[in-house]
């Protein structure tokens, strides 16, 4: 429901049971999976799970999308369907984009993550587009501290 957010209190759990999803399109949150702005979201992993984000088409695109957004503020937690830490359960995360690409998991292209990604368990593999990041901003993207001034921190 609109304007209802998630925490780490209560959070919104998500079960990917053998997905296997290539997202069509581009845009930031065009991306199969987005968590949205100031949410707290648990992934759990169930089997084999592959997700591929999308690609803008056209001449001089190729722009890309993540696979799973992460956008300002909210924090993804990626786990084993147990929640217990386990390498049971995987997921393949890859970034669009063949020109300029989306991370496997974070933000698309010229993105800067600002949001919290945590791995406690599961197998993850993630593979960025086209000199995207496997896990954090995608192509073309400034880094930021925390205080929020571009720089690496």
């Amino acid at each position: 429901m609109p304007g209802n957010k998630s925490s780490e209190e209560n959070p919104l759990v998500i079960i990917l049971d053998n997905v296997n999803r290539t997202q069509e399109g581009c845009s930031p949150t065009n991306s199969f999976v987005t968590i949205a702005a100031n949410n707290y979201v648990i992934v759990k992993l169930r089997g084999t799970n592959t997700i591929v984000g999308g690609e803008e088409e056209g001449v001089g695109s190729n722009d890309g999308t993540a696979g799973i957004h992460v956008s300002q503020g909210a924090t993804l937690k990626v786990t084993s369907e147990q929640g217990d830490g386990s390498t049971e359960g995987s997921i393949t995360a890859k970034g669009g984009g063949s020109k300029y690409g989306g991370a496997g998991i974070g933000c698309s292209e010229g993105g800067t993550l600002r949001g919290t990604i945590l791995i406690s368990g599961g197998n993850v593999t993630a593979t960025g587009g086209h000199e995207g990041v496997g896990i954090g901003s995608g192509d073309g993207a400034e880094f930021a501290k925390d205080d929020g001034e571009k720089g690496v921190s």
